[in-house]
């Protein structure tokens, strides 16, 4: 100011000295001008008082810019220097200047892209021989603002200020600087300045400065502040402090107190802006310390504390922060940094909290203690077990949590304990762990990314520092939310194929000793208290489950699990593992049921193939099983096996035997029943049908487009009845066989198989193959004629496809009974099929054998050979040829005949019958028998003969040989020859008997064995005799009757004349007298 005063002086001297207004405007303008380069100066007038002053109007000062137009830096509408002026003074440019008083002066400093302030470059001198002028400043203006884009003009306007030389002549100024209504209500600096502004101490106050963002801005831009990310607050500020320096080389000294009250505050991103603001704090050089700063962010309450030592972003810093009643659902998520936002969407907390925190960073390293305490939150790990949990209340410590302890924890690491209690699903849960060495930030400066930093996997996931948590709680319910979030992705898919539902207990530990364990140690036990669960690919559904489920690590197990039912009785029991394989899982599961009832539900829970055993065996009752069901890989199908067994024998099936819509059912069915692979497996299995008893394997399988194969190996059955069940459900083939041999009696099959196969389709046909072993004990059929009392065994196999059947088979009868006859040792085959049935050579022929075979067999001490045969369709035809040798005539007499006289003699002969239908009416034939060597007097036909032959009691020399020649029709027996032959006579005869045992025959005697007549004398002389003697035999064979007649031939002749002379008139009176000589 000095230098502006000689400047001024020099100019109102020259003025004087010209005494010409322009001239002091010229004069005054050049000396500014000499004195402001670069500046430029111009003077719009000038006045010159003598003894007062110069005053100068429309001053400007302006800076010269390379290619833009000049740019204002100082304006005053009138410049007032006074002091001692004269023209003496003026001339020797030493005017003495006491007082400048500038009034409504407007300066506009301007920061330029470097940084520097442009009126650093003007240099005012001063005459450090005259003393310090008075200066006052009224109504001045002030405008800040730079040449950056974007910057914008802070301006302080009505500034009144006063700069009073000290009386010390210490070359300083005593300043004030005061305004009111401008950037503040008031503002007030005070204090002291050295004339070259080398030094300074200053005092200052500022009450209600709105503080606004776009201020903050201001301020940033021109470099005033440090440019922050600040919320959009706005408020009023209130400034007080003290700034000095000593000298020019030395550092400003400055303290500044703050106090902020705001009304609102919007910070981007959040719900809801902040209110009630209060920040009360110092600055200075060596940092900021708030001493208080609370808001209200909707119901929560902000509070903090703390200083920060320096203004760089590594710097030291401490600080106390208080939440109360914390809404995690106003927290800007999005506006969090990437790692913080990381663990919020990986824990997702909802509801309220308190949350203390101290904070100390040393400029390397956190040490960081809080206190969370939860007031109703809720939270779930997403990564690790997505299952939220509901009104939690609690603590989470980390460090210990915030205490009154002023000793911050050791860096570099922290610790955290969790005493969490909460709700799953409404049930208590009890959340505890410990972790220790949690790692935060690296040596650096500070990360804006969050306090804590902990390690990764080397998917980039975070990794659990080494501690461990536990979660534990009772009766929880088993929600499909809880079982999504199980982690494990092959556990979690196979409770998923259970469908549990009820509650549970568990205690849920996940633990890690140290970061270089390359995996978690996992540990689960669950268990089950009153559950129901129903597994997807077996659908059993299980109630009133109990049991444990225990996951160590990656594996699951699965022990003691047990479905009860009403009355508390178990049902199913069961146990399993689930197991990693590669890249998938091994499961197995093993249940078993005691007494389960063979229902729809049991019937739903099975496979398909299973369901479709079940509808053709159609069980009923219960059974004791065992299910063992595993599966490799999550997308391949389970192997389910079931090993089965009747409960007490409460079982029934009723297996179709053909496809006649019928079935044949079987009860007390017992024994080992296996399923796997689409297979029905039956081991020492047993029924009931009626009186019969089956025993035996059997094998069931599924077979592509709904078809079915049955197997019954080793077949045994006690007491096989053919009655109308078995017939029914019998194939149409095999029925229409025993509908005509019509079995009776004691039947068994032993060692037998038997296979039934149905076609694809629901109507697909049903094929048979047998191969039975029959047994017989006094059975009887109907094969053309009755055979009775069979006993011994039959060989068959064959096949039917529905309609029709084929059999081949081996007799190895022990004994059996035709028309009371007895034959024993039956061997010999058999065949049939829908339309015949042969027996011996018929049969051998049929199953081309290439050797003649009859069924041959022992009948009284002689061997027989049989070969019969049956014709089926319309009326039943059948034929038999029997062939008999060294039959012995005495067994046969008293065991076939049961005659109690003693015949002896041998047997040979040979009998050919053919009928239809069951009536003998139908049956014809012809036969020849011949016995040797026999003793025949003791029959009572033959008894009867010779006692009319003799007149006496025969003898045993009688008769020892028969021959005879016969044919069948009907009931009756034609005897061509019936030839008794003996020693002293013999009888030729023929005639009839019926099978009622009624005879009518007629013999002629002959002296001699008639079989060493030659043939023709032979016929002649059985001729001759008849003419002499007849002997004719009627009535019952045991008590017949023997008419003789002499000479037959007269007799016939004179009978023949009577009757007709009887005919004529007047011959009834002759024919009625010689009656009685007729009778004679």
């Amino acid at each position: 100011m000095l230098t502006l005063a000689a400047v001024l002086a020099v100019a109102l001297a020259v003025f004087l000295y010209y005494r010409l207004d322009d001239e002091a405007q010229r004069l005054c303008e050049a000396a500014l001008n000499r004195h402001c380069e670069p500046f430029v100066a111009r003077v719009g007038a000038a006045r010159f008082t003598p003894g007062k002053g110069v005053t100068m109007y429309d001053v400007e000062i302006v800076e010269r810019l390379q290619w833009q137009p000049p740019r204002g830096v100082l304006q005053i509408d009138e410049l007032q220097v006074q002091g001692q002026f004269d023209i003496t003074t003026l001339l020797r440019g030493a005017p003495v200047v006491t007082r400048i008083v500038a009034k409504s002066p407007r300066l506009a400093v301007t920061r330029r892209e470097n940084g520097v302030w442009n009126v650093s470059d003007l240099k005012l001198k001063s005459n450090p021989n005259q003393p310090l002028p008075r200066i006052d400043l009224h109504n001045a203006t002030v405008l800040l603002t730079g040449e950056a884009g974007g910057t914008k003009t802070l301006g302080v306007n009505h500034l009144n200020a006063s700069f009073v030389p000290a009386t010390d002549g210490s070359r300083t100024f005593n300043l004030t600087i005061a305004a009111r209504d401008t950037l503040a209500k008031s503002l007030e600096v005070r204090g002291a300045a050295s004339a070259d502004g080398s030094g300074f101490r200053l005092d200052y106050k500022a009450d209600g400065i709105e503080a606004t963002p776009a201020l903050v801005e201001t301020l940033a831009g021109l470099g005033l502040a440090p440019r922050m990310t600040l919320p959009p607050m706005q408020g009023v500020l209130s400034l007080s402090g003290e700034a000095s320096r000593t000298a020019a080389a030395e550092p400003l000294s400055w303290r500044t107190a703050f106090n902020f009250a705001g009304s609102e505050g919007h910070i981007p991103g959040f719900k809801r802006p902040l209110s009630d603001i209060v920040i009360i704090g110092e600055a200075s050089p060596t940092g900021v310390r708030f001493e208080q700063a609370t808001a209200r962010w909707g119901d929560s309450v902000i509070r903090l504390v703390g200083r920060r030592e320096g203004w760089s972003l590594g710097s030291p810093l401490a600080a106390r922060v208080r939440i109360d009643d914390l809404d995690f659902g106003d927290v800007p998520i999005e506006q969090l940094p990437q790692k913080a936002l990381g663990l919020w969407n990986r824990f997702r907390p909802a509801g309220r909290s308190d949350v203390a925190m101290d904070l100390a960073y040393d400029g390397q390293t956190w040490a960081p203690r809080a206190t969370i305490t939860a007031k109703g939150a809720s939270f779930e790990d997403a990564e690790k077990f997505p299952y939220r949990l509901t009104g939690a209340t609690g603590q989470i410590l980390v460090n210990g949590g915030v205490t009154d302890d002023p000793q911050p924890p050791a860096p570099g690491s922290a610790t955290i304990d969790v005493q969490l209690q909460g709700q799953a699903d409404g049930a208590p849960v009890v959340i505890t762990g410990a972790l220790r060495d949690v790692p935060l930030n690296p040596i650096g400066p500070l990360n804006p990314t969050g306090p804590l930093n902990p390690t990764a996997d080397d998917d980039g996931r975070q990794k659990m520092p080494p501690g461990w948590i536990e979660v534990s709680g009772n009766n929880i319910p088993i929600s499909d939310r809880l079982v999504a979030a199980i982690p494990e992705e092959g556990a979690r898919e196979f409770i998923e194929a259970l469908h549990p539902t009820g509650r549970i207990d568990v205690r849920w530990r996940v633990e890690r000793n140290s970061l270089e364990d390359p995996e978690l140690y996992v540990a689960t036990n669950m268990r089950l208290v009153d559950c129901r669960m129903t597994y997807d690919r077996f659908p059993y559904p299980l109630s009133r489950v109990t049991g444990w489920v225990e996951q160590r690590g990656t594996q699951w197990k699965f022990y003691e699990l047990r479905s009860r039912d009403t009355q508390g009785r178990t049902i199913v029991e069961g146990e399993g593992s689930l197991e990693p394989r590669d890249d998938s899982h091994r499961f197995e599961l093993k249940l078993t049921g005691e007494a389960a009832p063979l229902d729809q539900t049991l019937f739903d829970a099975l496979p398909d193939s299973a369901q479709q055993a079940w509808s053709l065996m159609r069980p009923q009752g219960q059974i004791d099983f065992v299910a063992d069901i595993s599966r490799e890989g999550a997308h391949q199908d389970p192997t389910v096996r079931l090993r089965m067994r009747p409960h007490e024998q409460n079982l029934r099936v009723e297996p179709p035997l053909s496809d006649s819509g019928y079935r044949y059912r079987l009860e007390r069915v017992d024994g080992d029943f296996y399923w796997a692979d689409n297979k029905l497996t039956a081991r020492q299995a047993r029924a009931e049908h009626g009186r019969s008893v089956l025993t035996g394997d059997s094998v069931w399988e599924a077979l592509p487009g709904g078809a079915w194969k049955l197997e019954l190996l080793g077949l045994d059955v006690d007491r096989v009845e053919f009655n109308r069940d078995f017939l029914l459900a019998a194939p149409a083939g095999l029925r229409s066989v025993i509908d005509e041999l019509q079995p009776q009696g004691a039947f068994g099959l032993f060692d037998s198989r038997l296979e039934f196969t149905k076609g694809a389709g629901p109507t697909g046909p049903v094929n048979a193959r047998w191969r039975l072993g029959l047994s017989c004990h006094q059975a009887s059929i109907n094969a053309g004629v009755p055979i009775e009392g069979v006993s011994g065994e039959i060989f068959l196999s064959g096949q039917s496809d529905g309609a029709s059947a084929t059999t081949a088979g081996e007799l190895n009868l022990d004994s059996l009974f035709w028309n009371d006859l007895q034959l024993t040792q039956v061997r010999g085959p058999l065949w049939s099929d829908g339309a015949d049935c042969f027996l011996g050579e018929g049969a051998a022929r049929k199953l081309q054998s290439t050797q003649t075979r009859s069924i041959e067999a022992q009948a009284y001490g002689g061997e027989v050979k049989v070969n019969s045969w049956i014709r089926r369709g319309g009326q039943t035809r059948y034929g038999i040829a029997i062939g008999m040798s060294g039959v012995d005539v005495t067994r046969l007499s008293t065991e076939w005949l049961r005659r109690p006289e003693t015949l002896h003699g041998s047997l040979d002969g040979q009998l050919k019958l053919q009928g239809m239908g069951n009536s003998l009416y139908g049956l014809t034939g012809e036969g020849a028998i011949a016995v040797n060597d026999a003793d025949l007097y003791e029959l009572p036909l033959f008894l009867s003969v010779l006692k009319v032959l003799r007149n006496r009691n025969p003898d045993n020399t009688a008769f020892n040989r028969l021959e005879t020649k016969f044919t069948v029709d009907g009931d009756k027996l034609d005897f061509q020859t019936l030839d008794l032959l003996g020693d002293a006579f013999s009888l030729n005869g023929r005639g009839t008997a019926t099978l009622q045992r009624n005879v009518d025959l007629t013999f002629a005697t002959i002296v001699g064995r008639s079989e060493f007549a030659v043939p023709v004398l032979k016929a002649f002389v059985s001729s001759a005799s008849e003419q002499f003697l007849q002997l004719r035999v009627v009535g019952p064979i045991d008590n017949p009757q023997v008419i003789r007649k002499v000479l037959p031939a007269v007799g016939d002749a004179l009978e023949q004349l009577q009757t007709d002379l009887g005919t004529r008139p007047g011959m009834n009176a002759t024919r009625a007298a010689s009656a009685p000589a007729a009778r004679y």
